[in-house]
């Protein structure tokens, strides 16, 4: 297996999750993200 074949996948993971949680969570919920890192 390529490495660069990893790479490219946990990249492509880690854009898929963030626009989900972007997309999940308004900007409006920025104090409910806050209340989550506690």
């Amino acid at each position: 297996m390529p490495a660069d074949n990893i790479i490219h996948y946990i990249l492509y993971g880690l854009i898929l999750v963030a626009t989900f949680i972007i997309l999940k969570s308004p900007k409006k919920d920025d104090k409910d993200k806050k209340n989550e890192d506690n």
